[in-house]
């Protein structure tokens, strides 16, 4: 492997990095918007789209579980295989 295409692939590995760390950082500002505001960010939804709270809760973990699915597809696993290149 050449220098240029060591080069380009550390690039991507620090582009992928950090993604995953803004995405974390959105997902914990997620997390605690909901823990302090969630009655209030549940009577907003409610007005405009007349969800019960069941189905509110459900729709915020699913939301948060999906995108801890993609944080670790498109991000961590890209990071980690690059990096392991890497090092070879």
């Amino acid at each position: 492997m050449n220098i240029k295409t060591r080069n380009n692939l550390q690039t991507i590995a620090d582009i992928t990095f950090r993604a995953f760390v803004l995405c974390v950082v959105f997902l914990l500002l997620t997390h605690a918007a909901f823990t302090v505001g969630g009655d209030t960010i549940y009577a907003v939804h409610n007005c405009l789209f007349g969800i019960t709270r069941p189905e509110f809760n459900l729709a915020i973990f699913t939301w948060m579980g999906n995108m801890k699915i993609v944080m670790v597809a498109l991000f961590l696993v890209p990071y980690l295989a690059i990096r392991w290149t890497l090092k070879n």
